[in-house]
């Protein structure tokens, strides 16, 4: 009888394990249908590529005369330059000794010159929540001006030739490589020496990919010249899991469908406005007109992405009302709620005020306004989502969280087109340019 039982009891255990393997591997199925790109882990290789989209003028003859190696008219309206000082830490060293401001340092600098940049990240190795990674910025067919003093001179498939005191050369191709660790749990992404770069946009935690809505933050800008009381300007990429992609996407003969993508938000982040002891009767009035130009922005077919946004339309991003004397305009509960403390960062729609005035029927009333913004590693940031010095025009992510594409206009600054991880692990200069005013950053190969 005992045995009946030890023997029934086994062939339990045995269904439920047939079973529950059954079951993942049915999952298993179900997510590889609906992210059909590979999921991150060891050998795992994307590489992207930025493409000006729209040229403007050439990269100027100064910087190719600088370097010394190429004709003016040899450098095309859509190249790149770079002007690279190795890391973060000498982009602040730099910035501590001048009061802010970074500069080109013959000495110190690697100044480049290209055509195509690609950027190449390669999973080395995945340790519980901790991803080990390469990543290297591969510059095609320029030329390349690097101080004496800039370590790690790159490799490339060319000499390097002394010429005053600097390291030159022209090449095919020119390749930087650093190593960094992510914290897959909240994308913290650090340095050798453990100093935190910001936060990992290529692949969206399994956090974000629960949320139906989250936040990425892209991109960082110190020592931003404002009168505000904050360190600089953070970019941040809203993301809604409930968007679709309005195009399928292909890469490495991989066709990523529309409802297998996760689009962006093209939310601004309202800058909430109160304004105090302002009669009920003129309170009111005000709110109704406010109001009013809100519907009649929203049924406009050039209406403000900051009133008609996807993801708050239900939210009250463009809100007015009348409280307890003051007129409160563009406050946002959700964004008041929003739960993000897994992140490494922290998001505060309230993150300082500014006092002010407004004008209502030709009476001045005293105003609060409340800047959005972050904190990270004991800096504040600003930001009133991604539109400062650049605007992020399209983007989309994978179901299974990688970034498939950006799209972002700017002035020909590539400091901005560049994610905060990037920019800090080559400490990237503001003085890094392209030809151009909008720019895409494309996953255009897969290896696993």
């Amino acid at each position: 009888m005992a045995n009946l039982k030890t023997l029934t009891i086994l062939v339990l255990i045995t269904i439920f394990i047939i079973g529950a393997a059954t079951s993942i591997s049915f999952l298993y199925a179900q997510f590889n249908k609906q992210s059909p790109l590979p999921v991150v882990g060891p050998g795992l290789v994307l590489v992207y590529r930025l493409t000006i989209q729209q040229p403007s003028y050439p990269i100027g003859g100064d910087y190719a005369r600088r370097v010394g190696l190429l004709k003016p008219s040899q450098v095309i309206n859509d190249s790149f330059y770079l002007d690279i000082k190795g890391s973060y830490r000498a982009v602040l060293s730099q910035a501590s000794r001048h009061g802010g401001a970074t500069f080109s340092n013959a000495s110190t600098d690697c100044q480049v010159i290209s055509k195509d940049v690609y950027l190449v990240i390669k999973v080395l190795s995945v340790q519980g929540n901790v991803i080990l990674a390469n990543v290297t910025l591969t510059l095609t067919n320029g030329a390349a001006e690097c101080g004496i003093d800039y370590p790690n001179v790159p490799s490339i498939n060319s000499e390097w030739n002394s010429v005053n005191g600097s390291r030159v050369a022209s090449f095919h191709t020119l390749n930087l490589t650093k190593t960094v660790t992510i914290d897959m749990s909240s994308s913290n992404v650090k340095d050798p020496d453990g100093y935190p770069l910001g936060e990992w946009p290529f692949w969206l935690t399994t956090n974000d990919l629960s949320r139906s809505y989250t936040l990425v933050l892209y991109g960082l800008m110190d020592n931003v010249q404002s009168s505000f009381p904050v360190q600089g300007v953070a970019d941040i990429i809203p993301l809604n899991n409930s968007q679709v992609s309005p195009t399928p996407f292909s890469v490495s003969g991989i066709t990523v469908q529309r409802n297998d993508q996760i689009y962006i938000d093209k939310t601004q982040f309202p800058i909430e406005r109160i304004i105090e002891n302002v009669p009920q009767s003129i309170g009111e009035r005000y709110v109704s007109q406010q109001e009013r130009l809100y519907r009649t922005y929203s049924a406009s077919s050039q209406c403000p992405i900051v009133i008609c946004s996807l993801a708050f339309s239900t939210g009250g991003l463009a809100s007015a009302e009348y409280v307890n004397g003051s007129v409160i305009l563009d406050y946002n509960p959700v964004l008041d709620k929003m739960a993000l403390a897994y992140k490494s960062w922290q998001f505060d729609p309230r993150l300082f005020a500014e006092n002010g005035t407004a004008n209502i029927n030709g009476s001045e009333y005293r105003t609060l306004s409340y800047y959005p913004g972050i904190r990270y590693n004991g800096s504040s940031y600003v930001s009133y989502g991604f539109g400062v010095f650049a605007e992020l025009r399209d983007a989309s992510f994978s179901k299974s969280g990688i970034l498939l594409y950006a799209v972002i206009a700017t002035q020909e600054d590539l400091y901005s087109v560049l994610p905060a991880p990037i920019d800090r692990a080559f400490g990237v200069t503001i003085g890094s340019k392209f030809g151009g005013n909008q720019i895409s950053l494309k996953l255009v190969e897969v290896k696993s």
